[in-house]
């Protein structure tokens, strides 16, 4: 059972509740509520203004399971997201009540069992939003902003929506409580500092923004007078003047009392794992003004949600043969699968049967084999790349699925690997055993070098320090520097070397400024890597030549290049492509990785 904690204490900027604006007929948080409703949540609670109470439950009070609790303050708002989550009894959904999205974003957020705790999120802010900050890695949100708190390279925005599951309650209600103290009298004395720099930073944006305008209305007050058509320039400044005040002012009294960021940021700085569900084509806002309600009815209305969620279906981070040459229309046979009833795993074990077809094909060593063989592989790739979007298509996700999925990606490749070599050996070439052999061993290596890496990489964020929620920034506190060696010691170090206790000082400092230069030219070759691989992926072209040329752990690429080498040219040249290519990606991929270590 899921306990929804809806915090709905913002207000228009003429001072009204904005959960409350008009959407659909009804209000945007009673549709708020009925979405949450629809997709099981059992238990929601409105934190609200005290003032606000009868309003809010005149709205949503009559809906089952809606209970509103009023909070007069930021501390009251954390210590009843604290009381909930310790009574609750499964994950727990932290949200704004005044967000306008599609259902499908909320249920991809409570439904998927990969998120056990999350974040909704989006690459950029959507048009018109005032969105926090995150900086995720490697599917993990590792910093979190908040109106109080900063974030170094952020790389997507927070949309006000997150899930703490079963597992992560206890932290949320310690973090709750934490925050509860610092806010009780009054806020700790480096956050406003913080707020006053990101408001300073919103209005010099939208000054930049406006300067045209505000230029435009300059020349326009020294020309007052000489043409009647002219626009007025007071009108022009007045409008300046509301725009400044919807998107820079209100935003900040709007911030000042972010609930919901400050429990993500909580959460980050106390270690929990958030991965994040992201919003790709679905619509998301925030709205403060009825116009804009509105117009976000309109977008939910217009957008088709099952295209969507269709197109979500295909990875967007998927090889360029899965990309450009299967999924174009392997979606489509998901869905078709999905309106007959069938799961993720029945199509996973149709994709092994295939792939088990198509190493017998290559057993026979045959031409015709070599071509059945090749056809069938690539309808056993089809197959696998259709069950992963069957899952995220239907949302039917299972750790045996993912199990599956997994273990007949190998089992697939290594039984295509013995049927070529069989084959060959059936037609009298015995010695591509030898090559078959070099192949396996090979992406054994790869897989054993990737996850590892990924392994280790966990670890480490796991591991890296973390800052207290008193401080704005995410660095923890400076570590106090090591003492000075004792000059006795150093001594007699260096007469048990040979050295006079003069020569010591004078090693030392040699010493260190080797190990400065080598720091130097390993940090500069640490930055050239970094930005050698920023480069590659923040273009289009060379993004995908990149992703070619790892020869990537996803088969796609693989089960081309034995698909075309066999049919064209027999098993040795297959073999001796796999190795030569494997070769070059693995030499490729090992030192990025060793570049990302240092780094």
């Amino acid at each position: 059972m899921t306990t929804a904690v809806v915090v709905a204490t913002a207000a228009t900027e003429e001072s009204a509740p904005a959960s409350l604006l008009a959407l659909h007929g009804g209000t945007v948080l009673g549709h708020l509520c009925g979405q949450l409703r629809h997709e099981g949540v059992d238990d929601v609670r409105v934190l609200t203004r005290p003032e606000w109470h009868q309003q809010l439950a005149g709205a949503v009070g009559h809906q089952a399971g809606v209970t509103v609790v009023d909070v007069a303050s930021l501390a009251d708002a954390f210590t009843a997201v604290a009381a909930a989550a310790t009574a609750a009894n499964g994950a727990v959904l932290l949200a704004h009540g005044e967000i306008v999205t599609h259902t499908s974003m909320l249920a991809g957020l409570l439904r998927d069992p990969r998120v056990l705790s999350g974040i909704a999120s989006s690459r950029r802010s959507p048009s018109g939003s005032r969105c926090m900050r995150v900086r995720i890695d490697r599917g993990r949100v590792v910093s979190a902003e908040s109106p109080y708190h900063a974030v170094a390279r952020p790389n997507g925005v927070f949309l006000d929506l997150a899930k703490v599951g079963a597992g992560d309650r206890a932290a949320l209600a310690a973090v709750a409580g934490e925050l509860a103290a610092l806010c009780h009298e009054q806020l700790p004395p480096l956050w406003k500092p913080e707020l006053a720099v990101k408001v300073q930073t919103w209005g010099l944006g939208f000054f930049r923004q406006h300067a045209k305008e505000s230029a435009l209305a300059e020349q326009l007050e020294r020309a007052a007078g000489s043409a009647k058509w002219l626009p007025d320039p007071a009108a022009i400044r007045a409008d300046l003047d509301r725009r400044f005040r919807s998107q820079v002012l209100h935003p900040a009294v709007v911030a000042a009392d972010d609930v919901v960021s400050l429990l993500v940021t909580g959460l980050c700085r106390s270690g929990v794992v958030l991965t994040s569900t992201y919003l790709r084509e679905l619509f998301w806002a925030r709205p403060f003004v009825q116009e804009r309600a509105d117009a976000a009815a309109l977008r939910l209305a217009a957008i088709d949600e099952d295209k969507v969620l269709l197109d979500s279906a295909v990875k967007a981070s998927d090889g360029f043969f899965t990309t450009f040459f299967v999924s174009p229309y392997s979606k489509y046979l998901a869905r078709w699968c999905a309106r007959r009833g069938l799961t993720p795993n029945q199509v996973t074990s149709a994709s092994m049967v295939l792939g088990v077809l198509a190493g017998a094909a290559f057993a026979f060593g045959t031409r015709a084999g070599l071509v059945a063989g090749a056809v069938l592989l690539q309808l056993a790739f089809t197959t696998d790349c259709v069950d992963g979007q069957l899952a995220r298509y239907t949302r039917r996700f299972s750790k045996l699925g993912a199990w599956l999925d997994s273990v007949f990606d190998r089992g697939k490749e290594y039984v295509v690997y013995a049927g070529l070599a069989l084959g060959a050996s059936r037609t009298g070439d015995a010695s591509v055993w030898l090559l078959a052999g070099a192949a396996i061993a090979l992406q054994t290596l790869r897989h054993t070098v990737d996850f590892s890496f990924a392994a280790a990489q966990h670890l480490a964020l796991a591991d890296a320090p973390r800052a207290p929620l008193t401080s704005p920034t995410e660095s923890p506190p400076a570590v106090e520097p090591p003492l000075a060696p004792d000059p006795l010691v150093v001594a007699d170090a260096a007469t048990g070397a040979g050295d006079t206790a003069a020569e010591a000082p004078a090693a030392a400092a040699t010493d260190a400024v080797a190990g400065r230069r080598r720091h130097t030219a390993g940090a500069a070759l640490k930055r050239l890597g970094l930005k050698a691989s920023w480069y590659l992926e923040r273009r289009a072209w060379t993004k995908w030549v990149k992703r070619i040329l790892v020869l990537p752990i996803a088969i796609g690429e693989r089960f081309a290049l034995i698909s075309v080498t066999a049919a064209l040219f027999g098993p040795r040249a297959t073999f001796t492509a796999l190795l030569a290519w494997g070769s070059v990606a693995a030499a490729y991929t090992v030192t990025g990785r060793i570049l990302r270590s240092l780094a």
